[in-house]
């Protein structure tokens, strides 16, 4: 539809005389992108530090209630009360990772929030990583929000 618009507004500016062009910017019709405001979009992550289980949320209209509502799911699913918020993003993406050692046993968790999801994704497994290369490192959880600039 924009193009369509812009199309219009072209072959109509090149019909137009220089007299009709110089109208004052204040006077010039408000376009489409000015007078919609943007939204935003949060999203939280809530992890287990015993059980490791996740709670999430996605678009959720601030950021409190995106915390509160991942808070809330965590502790839904873990049935105890060692969630806590691990990371919260608007209008992006968020992740969580866990490094287990050679027994299976998780050993360190680390989060990351980004504008897109594969690059949080790596970077939440890198700071997992941290400095030894020694054991895996798994993605536990990532919410990637609607997105408007």
């Amino acid at each position: 539809m924009k193009t369509v618009l812009r199309r219009a507004a072209v072959i109509g500016a090149t019909t137009m005389t220089a007299a009709t062009l110089a109208v004052p910017a204040a006077q010039a019709a408000p376009t489409a992108d000015s007078s919609a405001s943007a939204r935003t979009y949060y999203g939280a992550i809530a992890l287990n530090s015993r059980t490791l289980a996740v709670g999430t949320s996605v678009n959720a209209k601030t950021a409190t209630s995106a915390k509160s509502a991942a808070l809330t799911r965590c502790k839904k699913y873990s049935y105890s009360s060692y969630c806590r918020n691990v990371v919260w993003v608007s209008n992006g993406c968020a992740a969580v990772a866990v490094k287990y050692d050679s027994k299976g046993r998780p050993v360190r968790y680390a989060s990351a929030y980004g504008k897109y999801k594969w690059p949080t994704v790596r970077l939440a497994k890198k700071r997992a990583m941290g400095s030894s290369t020694a054991g895996t490192v798994k993605t536990r959880a990532y919410v990637c929000t609607t997105r408007y600039y």
